[in-house]
């Protein structure tokens, strides 16, 4: 049939342009076997530019009626196209062909395996102020300040409850003292952490931009509000063991803020231009990290094994 060898034609060339990875996209064959797309796409083109204004005019009434039933035929017609599941994807993907929507959930699922929970409101609507308050915490992460009986306690309500249902309820991030802690107790938040913690100390120095990159990237997928918010949660407790490198110029956290965002999110050009350097492999920086560890570990035997560290 010809519409499977349309299907063939498209995925031999996918192969061809050498795509190995989990890239999360899907083409969707619509093959118009009858015919009775073109014609109701030509029926819609004719009585949109092919009308004289008397003829508009004069059959005002027939055509508002006659393009509605053109509307319900597209849906219709377009549903039973997709119904074959003529799929076109990468081929690291391993999955079989389901309905369109499950689909594309199973794309996404594969190429993102390790999402972190972000329970932020109020993206959904422009008064909800959700980017103005990421901008706000971020900040704050940044400068190293962020503390529940600090700047928490002192925001306004709505600021409140974001932060600590994020951070604290969340994310884990918040120690008993009401800092930000080495290592959050959540287990996806944690990996991350440890792993930019083990490069930090391992190479000496970070992109700032790479560790965004890795964030949005697969196989976490933040946005860009929450990819900065992790960053800030990464470099808060490591402020006194850490200093941000702009355009080759040592900056305390405040001041590399203030440069930092485009709006309320952080400048990919600012991000690419700033490294994250390890500053002191002390005793005392070692024992900073063993007790914030120590603080996160949710279990007693972790503790106890710790404590055999110390």
């Amino acid at each position: 049939m010809r519409r499977l060898y349309i299907k063939n034609c498209l995925q031999n060339e996918l192969k061809e342009a050498d795509c190995p990875e989990q890239i999360p996209f899907i083409i969707v064959i619509m093959h118009d076997d009858d015919g009775k797309l073109k014609r109701a796409l030509a029926e819609y083109w004719i009585l949109n530019n092919d009308l004289t204004d008397e003829e508009e005019s004069k059959y005002s009434n027939f055509i508002k009626d006659y393009m509605s039933q053109l509307d319900d035929e597209f849906r219709t017609i377009a549903e039973k196209m997709i119904q074959d599941r003529l799929y076109i994807y990468p081929e690291a993907f391993k999955i079989e062909p389901v309905r369109l929507k499950k689909m594309a959930d199973n794309l996404f699922q594969e190429t993102y395996p390790k999402i972190i929970p972000f329970p932020f409101d109020g993206f959904s609507t422009s008064r909800g102020n959700a980017a103005k308050n990421c901008r706000e915490i971020t900040v704050e992460l940044f400068k190293g300040t962020l503390d529940y009986d600090g700047w928490i306690s002192t925001c306004e309500t709505q600021l409140k409850n974001r932060t600590t249902t994020l951070l604290d309820a969340s994310w884990g991030a918040l120690g008993d003292d009401g800092k930000i802690v080495w290592t959050p107790r959540h287990s996806g938040v944690k990996e991350i952490i440890t792993l930019l913690d083990q490069k930090l100390q391992n190479d000496g120095t970070i992109s700032a931009g790479e560790i965004f990159a890795s964030l949005i990237e697969p196989p976490y997928g933040f946005n860009i509000a929450s990819a900065g918010l992790m960053m800030g949660v990464f470099i808060a407790p490591r402020k006194d063991s850490s200093v941000l490198i702009y355009k080759g110029k040592e900056l305390s956290g405040p001041i590399w803020a203030s440069k930092a965002f485009s709006g309320n999110f952080l400048n990919i050009d600012v991000l690419n231009e700033t490294l994250l350097r390890h500053i002191s492999d002390s005793e005392s920086s070692q024992w900073v990290e063993l007790l914030g560890k120590w603080d996160s570990e949710p279990t007693h035997s972790g503790r106890v094994n710790y404590r055999v560290d110390a």
